[in-house]
């Protein structure tokens, strides 16, 4: 017969009791609170490590075209003066990977081909904003500017990429003090790398005057290219309309600003996507802190400075480094050719102190 075995006491295994059912749901929720910021942290260092690959990579190819195009690197004087001399008719609608979407465009011409862009504008443009975007810049825009199109004729191309597709927010600026032939006086007309001629643009005293020899070229830049910056995190365009709604928006029209349209016209720079005055200038859209799309608003600059409130900057030496906001408001040599005169007008308070006004820049 088969033995039948008797349990002793106290063999028998017991569940856990609901005090430490708690108690171990205590520590992993614990546990968790305590490795969810290293989580973060290591997410954004991550983001923070690919934006600055696709900074470098957005400075190797400027440094590229510079050498394919006598020195002049990517930018409304180079690449957009003749979409800038019929106001952008040229852009619109289908052309090709590298032809600029604005006349302020200096990604399409650098990388259009290398990368594959679309040949439609509005396209190209998605492509530029959403695939070779900062992975830290996830604001989507809200609508385009102007809302109806304000006259350019691809815009029902463009509203029905934001329909269906969304463009986010931008990424990354160059500043336009180093995309302006600037002067003052003597001749308007410079030669561009085409070889034809067309108006200078004069650009702002506030708070840098540009020496009226300037050209956008990289022999033109200055002297220690480290420090002179060639792309920049930076975000535009957050605005205050209709009462207290805000939007992101960015300017479709091809030709932002006005130009100059004879030897005496001064031109009215614009901006558009691509470029922006620079972290000096208090007004700056992108970085300043006062003015009248910014009262009491800091939305821009978090849009800007996004790295744990810094940004990445790629300088026209090809190194890329991590810019804090106090250095971004104090170096003016970062955001202005040499031999510029600084003025202060307009200027923050951190360059005020720590530069003098009337001497040149560095």
């Amino acid at each position: 017969m088969p033995t039948i075995t008797t349990p002793r006491r106290g063999s028998q295994r017991r569940g856990f009791t609901l005090i430490e059912l708690l108690v171990v749901i205590a520590i992993i929720a614990l546990l968790i609170s305590l490795l969810l910021p290293s989580l973060g942290k290591a997410r954004e260092a991550a983001r923070n490590l690919v934006c600055k690959s696709m900074i470098r990579s957005l400075g190797q190819s400027q440094v590229s075209y510079g050498g394919d195009n006598k020195e002049y690197y990517a930018g409304y004087h180079s690449s957009g003066e003749a979409a800038d001399m019929v106001n952008g008719a040229n852009l619109l609608f289908d052309t090709t990977p590298s032809t600029p979407t604005s006349i302020f465009d200096w990604i399409s011409p650098c990388m259009g081909d290398y990368a594959g862009l679309s040949v439609n504008r509005a396209r190209r443009t998605l492509e530029i904003f959403n695939k070779f975007g900062c992975p830290s810049a996830r604001k989507i825009n809200d609508r385009l500017y102007p809302p109806g199109g304000g006259g350019t004729a691809d815009f029902v191309q463009f509203n029905a990429v934001q329909q269906s597709l969304v463009y986010k927010q931008i990424s990354y600026l160059s500043p336009s003090n180093f995309h302006f032939a600037s002067v003052r006086s003597g001749a308007r007309v410079m030669t561009n790398p085409a070889g034809t001629t067309m108006y200078k643009r004069a650009n702002f005293d506030n708070p840098v005057r540009i020496s009226d020899t300037f050209i956008p070229r990289f022999d033109r830049v200055g002297t220690q290219l480290s420090n002179k910056v060639l792309a920049m995190d930076g975000c535009r365009y957050w605005v205050n309309d209709e009462g207290a709604i805000r939007y992101l928006d960015f300017d479709i029209n091809p030709a932002p600003g006005s130009r100059p349209t004879s030897s005496t016209a001064q031109g009215s720079p614009g901006f558009g996507s691509f470029t922006d005055s620079g972290p000096i200038f208090n007004e700056s859209t992108a970085f300043g802190r006062f003015g009248a799309q910014r009262p009491n608003d800091p939305t821009n600059r978090l849009l800007s400075y996004r790295h744990s409130l810094t940004m990445n900057a790629c300088f026209f030496d090809g190194s890329v480094r991590t810019v804090t906001q106090d250095e971004s408001y104090r170096r003016i040599e970062y955001w202005y050719p040499s031999g510029g005169t600084f003025t202060g007008n307009q200027a923050t308070a951190e360059s005020i102190q720590s530069n003098t006004v009337g001497k040149p820049v560095p």
